[in-house]
């Protein structure tokens, strides 16, 4: 039998992607699924073996002493492939295949570009030194590791240049949608009469969610359902402060599973981040969500949004609030328009953008892994 160990020290329990997707796919298809995850209880739950470890909440010792139990519990399940979600595993998994485990490489993100956005990894110049030293492990990874997974198509633009001999083992496995869940029969989200627009994801200040509010205040008739954690407890009293705060309902932050209902609900998805680099020519996989959920959204105005979405969505400078709003009112105004967008989103994920036809990708993988080299 296939054994499989997925690890991470950063995502949660029930990540879309790790637990939702590509844990339980396995173990649906008949392989020995471990997850090894923060808080996790000793149980087993779809299939899936759930190894919990105590992570540290700093960031230095997470990446240190909450590696090390992460990689001693990985061990213990004997998998013998090991699949890593984060960045910080990396120095794990050479330990790992020394062991000699076939090791998987997860890339959610392009690493390099995160760094340099984040604002919490210091100045610009301790950005670009950290930056350049998670570049030099990731090279040394393409060389050494079984397989690099790719969440986005786009990843592999990037990324082939600089490791031309290496493209055996790059494997796009997107980030897409699970229609079996989203479609499952419960209750419908209780609303007003008002026009209601939802933002799913991360609450933070690159995710233009303060704007999103500003705008949402200036069209009365509509509110705002948030979902989602916020990045910190200024930034929420920030947002909360503002007038157009009254038109929000704050649902919290629920698993993938929960998240369905309230979205088939609303009227409009929004979803306008802000011009960093590793947004502008991102496929976030809330888009393909609100696809399946057959509603349309209002969304930044990168030009590869524009291209790739312009078929299902409406867009707007993300920096502006009164050009938001002028384009919610444009998709209020027009009910035909909304429901062939939402409709034609729809179709495109049930035709190839959903995680049913991404899985067997994935399936594949670890059964090729484990096949005797001949």
């Amino acid at each position: 039998m296939i054994s499989v160990c997925h690890i991470t020290t950063v995502h949660g329990t029930h990540d879309d992607r790790i637990f939702f997707k590509m844990s339980r796919s396995a173990a649906a298809a008949g392989m020995q699924v471990f997850q090894v995850a923060p808080k996790a209880g000793a149980i087993m739950e779809d299939g899936v073996q759930q190894v919990g470890i105590n992570v540290p909440s700093n960031r230095a010792l997470r990446a240190t002493v909450g590696a090390w139990r992460a990689y001693r519990a990985a061990l213990a399940t004997k998998a013998t492939i090991c699949h890593i979600h984060d960045p910080e595993l990396l120095w794990v998994a050479f330990l790992l295949r020394w062991k000699g485990r076939k090791v998987v490489y997860d890339m959610h993100e392009l690493v390099s570009s995160q760094i340099l956005d984040k604002q919490w990894a210091g100045p610009t110049w301790l950005r670009k030194v950290v930056a350049k030293a998670y570049g030099l492990l990731e090279r040394r990874a393409v060389r050494k590791l079984a397989a690099i997974v790719l969440a986005e198509s786009r990843y592999v633009d990037e990324l082939l240049p600089l490791y031309p001999n290496e493209q055996r083992r790059f494997h796009i496995i997107r980030n897409l949608p699970v229609l079996s869940i989203i479609d499952r029969p419960v209750a419908p989200a209780q609303r007003s009469n008002k026009f209601t627009i939802i933002y799913v994801g991360g609450l933070s200040r690159i995710r233009g969610v303060k704007e999103t509010i500003e705008a949402v205040g200036l069209v009365p008739e509509a509110e705002l359902w948030l979902l989602g954690w916020w990045s910190d407890e200024h930034y929420r009293r920030e947002c909360e402060a503002l007038p157009a705060y009254a038109q929000v309902n704050y649902l919290g932050s629920v698993r993938m599973d929960e998240v369905y209902a309230p979205m088939r609900a609303a009227d409009l998805g929004i979803l306008c981040m802000y011009a960093v680099k590793n947004h502008t020519t991102s496929e976030p996989i809330k888009v393909f969500e609100y696809m399946a959920c057959n509603i349309p959204m209002v969304m930044s105005d990168f030009p590869y949004w524009k291209e790739r979405f312009s078929q299902v969505a409406w867009f707007a400078d993300p920096h502006d609030p009164a050009q938001i709003a002028r384009t919610i009112r444009a998709a209020m105004a027009n009910d035909a328009d909304r429901k062939a967008k939402g409709a034609l989103g729809r179709r495109l994920v049930e035709e190839g953008l959903c995680w049913e036809q991404e899985q067997g990708k994935l399936l594949d993988l670890y059964r090729d892994l484990e096949s005797p080299v001949v």
